[in-house]
């Protein structure tokens, strides 16, 4: 799927890249923020690779 928003990596590269900013705050209520958001850019991305799984099984039984 050519689509980033169906694109596990995309999503869990985006979660590590907001893990790695989190990281740099002194403020522990916005790295608690960051590290929600980064929480759920991880289960979009499982959303994803769900629906990709999903889409391959689709398409052997053609």
């Amino acid at each position: 799927m050519g689509n980033f928003l169906h694109n596990p990596k995309h999503w869990r590269d985006r979660a590590e890249e907001t893990r790695t900013k989190a990281a740099r705050f002194y403020n522990v209520e916005l790295k608690r923020r960051m590290l929600r958001i980064a929480e759920e850019y991880e289960k979009i991305a499982d959303q994803a690779a769900e629906l990709e799984r999903t889409t391959k099984l689709l398409q052997s039984e053609k």
